[in-house]
């Protein structure tokens, strides 16, 4: 009897080794994921701003209000989104 329970306590360590392992390697995953999209915002802004910028700095009234109209159409996609989560 006394070689079961050692058997089975041994392998309840190893087991919650395991499960210690696995929650620091999916934190560190995690860590890295949204390290990795916090550095993504201002990239993805500043090629939102390069792809405005000609369309403001033509003078094109056409080219301007098509641009106003993209603009708000995202802002109320993106509302949606923030609404439905």
């Amino acid at each position: 009897m006394g070689n079961k329970v050692k058997f089975v306590f041994i392998v309840s360590l190893v087991l919650n080794a395991v499960l210690v392992i696995g929650f620091w390697v999916y934190h560190n995953f995690a860590k890295s994921q949204i390290f990795k999209m916090a550095v993504m915002v201002p990239q993805a802004e500043k090629n939102l701003i390069v792809s405005i910028l000609p369309e403001l700095e033509s003078g094109d009234s056409e080219r301007i209000t098509a641009l106003e109209e993209r603009l708000r159409m995202n802002i109320e996609n993106a509302e949606k989104v923030e609404a439905s989560s």
